[in-house]
């Protein structure tokens, strides 16, 4: 982005992931706004803080009763950049696409959840698939198994790992409150082909037909609409598996207050930043 600041004339406010971040008093809160000199045109590469690439993915236009304003949606055009954000507890956007994609979640409703349009997201979803396959790389297996990160089930029944996953998501107003059974998921589990979208109302954006599974969306499920410190905790994916692994019940696992998550993160943060120097 730097390549923009000679002479400033378009205010444009760059997305690149809510969890990016270069400090602990640095809270980007995923986008900042800068003024350049020409708009970046989609599939061009922008640097920030010298050190890290980002593709344009769209360029987005609004009218407001100020003006035009522009939104430039980055993302980490590196690997290197994109294991940063995810040790910051992100994900970036090819993977976000990817992982929802393949759990089933229709184009238009990933699109939605982006602010993107669907042509901006398939394009970008099949040039990256693609470059991956040049490198004789399956990027949709990388992506929805979560690679080392990933949440292990090897040996689970996978209509355990279904229920215990899908009772520990919050309810949706107006569905089915009551807990899945086993014997019930192992049926929604082969209709799905273990690739689950959402289930009674629950949105869960998972693909469990391996031994591991990418829960960065579930994750976002699970907390609670207005999550805050005095809100009833969270089931992570990874507690609802530990939970299941020790006890082989698909409810109860231990709940995360909003408290703990916000120490997880400022870990995270201390982590990478320290690895950063």
């Amino acid at each position: 982005m730097n390549d923009y600041e000679s002479a400033p004339q378009i205010p444009v406010r760059f997305w690149l992931g809510e969890c990016w971040t270069e400090g602990p008093d640095v809270d980007l809160n995923g986008d900042i706004e800068q003024e350049v000199t020409a708009l970046p045109r989609v599939g061009e590469v922008v640097r920030w803080q010298e050190t890290h690439l980002f593709e344009t993915v769209a360029v987005l236009h609004y009218v407001t009763p100020f003006g035009v304003t522009y939104h430039a949606h980055l993302d980490p055009a590196e690997d290197a950049a994109r294991e940063r954000l995810h040790r910051l507890g992100g994900l970036c956007l090819r993977d976000r696409f990817i992982l929802a994609h393949q759990s089933g979640t229709p184009i238009p409703q990933i699109a939605q959840d982006a602010d993107l349009g669907p042509s901006d997201v398939l394009r970008y979803m099949r040039e990256q698939t693609e470059l991956a396959a040049a490198d004789s790389r399956d990027l949709a297996a990388e992506v929805t198994s979560g690679g080392t990160d990933g949440i292990d089930i090897a040996g689970l029944d996978t209509g355990a790992v279904l229920a215990a996953l899908w009772n520990h998501l919050p309810t949706a107003k107006g569905e089915r409150e009551s807990p899945l059974s086993v014997e019930e998921a192992r049926t929604l589990f082969d209709e799905r082909q273990g690739c689950v979208d959402a289930l009674h109302g629950r949105r869960m954006q998972v693909v469990l037909t391996g031994d591991r599974f990418n829960a960065w969306l579930y994750n976002q499920q699970a907390m609670p609409v207005g999550w805050d410190y005095d809100s009833p905790g969270a089931a992570t994916a990874q507690a609802v598996i530990e939970h299941l692994r020790a006890t082989g019940e698909v409810t109860g696992a231990p709940l995360r207050s909003y408290a703990e998550r916000q120490q997880s993160m400022e870990a995270r943060l201390t982590a990478v930043l320290g690895s950063d120097h």
